[in-house]
């Protein structure tokens, strides 16, 4: 038998099934990461609060503010880790088997992003074990740099798929969505400078929010528009 191609009902069933597990996906990216920006910017800025009332030194603020961040990481990244694995690198996998030339990309992208969130977790809960201070802050910025630079390449790679998936079908909001995912994705490197953190959970909720909405009905729109063809092959 030969790969099924664009006309053939199998082609279409794979589309619909690899579009229907990436959008279970991004529904769930999109109320896991609005939960855990708001409570990591809100366990921030409660640990600062409460340090300044009881006028702790900035040694002790430090050292709290990266372990409360770390414990968010670890946690986030373990439910990321089991959202990319069931949805999307099982939903590129369906993709590929339709069209590998167009759609493999996401599914190494996938991979990447499961390599990003294990190194992610690990250097995580290695800063549990640290103690930080002013003049050793930096380290902590230096370790989460890996999972960081990681997840960048990562997204890139999935919303490269995403991009493909929506100019092929025509469905402009999948695009336009991938490409602010991207965006927020290079916002996301200053992660990486002291201080930034906060700035960067803000920017979060205005850019990666909208741009995971846009995913979500783009990619509902394929499901729609790949159901019609499967029902022209009945």
């Amino acid at each position: 038998m030969g790969r099924p191609g664009p006309g053939d009902a199998k082609y279409y069933s794979l589309i619909y099934d690899g579009v229907s597990l990436l959008f279970t996906g991004v529904i769930l990216e999109l109320i896991f990461g609005i939960l855990f920006t708001i409570v990591t910017i809100a366990v921030v800025f409660g640990i600062v609060y409460s340090g300044s009332s009881m006028m702790a030194d900035e040694d002790y603020l430090i050292n709290e503010v990266i372990h409360a961040t770390a414990i968010s990481g670890i946690v986030l990244g373990l439910i990321d880790f089991i959202i990319i694995y069931v949805y999307y690198y099982r939903g590129f996998t369906k993709l590929a088997m339709a069209d590998p030339s167009r759609y493999s990309i996401g599914r190494v992208g996938s991979i990447v992003s499961i390599a990003g969130q294990v190194i992610g977790i690990s250097l995580a809960a290695l800063l549990l074990s640290l103690t930080f201070n002013l003049s050793n802050v930096w380290m902590a910025y230096l370790m989460l740099s890996p999972g960081n630079i990681v997840d960048f390449v990562a997204t890139v790679l999935i919303m490269n798929a995403l991009y493909r998936l929506g100019n092929y079908f025509n469905v402009s909001y999948l695009s336009i969505g991938a490409v602010l995912a991207v965006f927020m994705a290079v916002i996301s490197l200053f992660n990486m400078i002291p201080g930034a953190s906060v700035v960067v959970g803000i920017l979060g909720l205005l850019i990666g929010i909208p741009a995971l909405i846009l995913l979500m009905i783009g990619l509902n729109e394929v499901k729609k528009a790949v159901g019609g063809k499967l029902g022209q092959q009945q």
